[in-house]
């Protein structure tokens, strides 16, 4: 995992995925951020994410969670 400090107004991005991640507004202990990705990347809170693999697997289809698995990874400080 990567961890950054953002303020306000600024960026992240993935430049080979064309996505921006955009600090919009920082109140007390919530921060709202803009996405933009290109239509072919879907991207959802990780709730409903959640979600959509539980209805999968209710479903019979066989599922990974590969977002899980990413987020046990080291962290690195940037």
């Amino acid at each position: 995992m990567l961890v950054l400090s953002r303020k306000y107004g600024e960026e992240v991005v993935l430049p080979d995925q064309g996505i921006v991640f955009t600090i919009l507004e920082v109140r007390g202990d919530k921060v709202r951020v803009g996405i933009t990705a290109p239509t072919n990347i879907p991207v959802y809170r990780r709730e409903v994410w959640t979600r959509i693999l539980q209805n999968r697997a209710a479903n019979g289809e066989e599922v990974e969670d590969v977002v899980s698995r990413a987020a046990k990874e080291p962290v690195r400080n940037t």
